[in-house]
């Protein structure tokens, strides 16, 4: 359940705010073409902006499964039970983000499940960019 909030949240329009710390340069790559990076805020707090750059495609993924699965982002939020991403995302997100980044960077490598599986369309696989090479 939590895994699924934490993508759930993912993909939310950017809350006005300060922009949060990102590393410079990613200390790792991701495992292959396939996987996109995804960079999250570091040191994110309520009313900072979720995604300040546009370069989050796991939290993009995330919204648009939510309204793709139940019809609005209200009605995905309803369902996890809440009432504003704005709750859902220092509930289940953030967290979530920092429990993967191991290396502390901002950097997860996202790659969405084939539309043939049995997931959610607001869930993906998510790593850390840590001693990966892009072979």
């Amino acid at each position: 359940m939590r895994r699924m909030l934490f993508i759930a949240a993912t993909a939310v329009t950017p809350v006005l705010g300060a922009t949060p710390a990102h590393a410079e340069k990613p200390l790792g790559s991701c495992p292959s073409d396939m996987w996109q990076q995804s960079v999250f805020p570091l040191n994110w707090q309520s009313g900072d902006q979720m995604d300040p750059n546009g370069h989050n495609p796991l939290l993009q993924i995330g919204i648009s499964g939510l309204i793709e699965e139940f019809g609005s982002l209200d009605a995905g939020l309803a369902a996890f039970g809440f009432t504003t991403f704005h709750a859902l995302y220092p509930a289940a997100v953030d967290p979530d983000y920092n429990r993967i980044d191991r290396n502390n960077d901002g950097v997860l490598c996202v790659k969405p499940f084939p539309s043939q599986s049995n997931n959610p369309a607001y869930l993906a696989n998510a790593v850390d960019n840590t001693a990966q090479s892009n072979q």
